[in-house]
């Protein structure tokens, strides 16, 4: 689990049930409380690369209650529940401009099912989805990267995108030899502007 999160402006850091986030002033790390309360070792949390986005993840019993922390405050997060013979697998928090995409890894009954919550930036869930993970263009999806609705993936016939809401795949014309499964992308923000991370070397691709 994430104890410690780094972002462009400092880091974010836990301790006990406390989330703070710090900042350096004058050669001092200074720290604030977020107004968030974790779970002790039952919690997890992201950040987008400014910090100015952050969801926090606290496992309670057999329930997991998210929450966002954002310039206009502090909101709980209400994704669809589990169903009961539901296992969590896997879990991946991608930040847009003004959304964020949370996707949850189940197994349910024996095959995994990707759950897929689109949230806007008072914490509301403006769409939800949920389809098994064999009709996704990868199994990993912690390589994709989100904006504007449209996750972006790599693949070994080059960049996918997928959108969310019509449940929509489209090959991006000439980019099989700019990226593939092994690769990893990130959003720059500002339209579409990417990095493709690869093992010893990073590229910058404009869409």
């Amino acid at each position: 689990r994430a104890a410690f999160r780094g972002t462009s402006k400092g880091l974010l850091h836990q301790i006990g049930s406390t989330l703070l986030k710090g900042e350096v002033h004058n050669g001092f790390l200074i720290d604030e409380t977020l107004p968030v309360d974790l779970a002790g070792n039952q919690s997890w949390f992201w950040a987008d690369p400014d910090g100015k986005m952050i969801v926090t993840v606290s496992r309670i019993f057999s329930e997991y209650l998210f929450q966002l922390v954002v310039e206009k405050g502090h909101f709980e997060v209400r994704l669809p529940r589990l169903e009961d013979s539901d296992s969590l697998q896997d879990l991946v928090v991608q930040f847009g401009s003004n959304s964020l995409c949370i996707r949850r890894v189940v197994n349910r009954k024996g095959r995994l099912v990707v759950l897929t919550d689109i949230v806007n930036l008072f914490g509301q869930v403006t769409f939800s989805s949920s389809h098994l993970s064999s009709k996704f263009p990868g199994q990993n999806l912690h390589v994709s990267t989100f904006e504007n609705n449209l996750v972006y993936w790599p693949t070994d016939q080059g960049i996918i995108t997928e959108d969310i809401s019509k449940n929509t795949f489209q090959e991006i014309p000439q980019t099989a030899k700019i990226a593939d499964s092994s690769d990893k992308l990130v959003h720059l923000g500002g339209g579409k502007h990417f990095l493709v991370v690869r093992e010893r070397q990073i590229n910058y691709l404009k869409l």
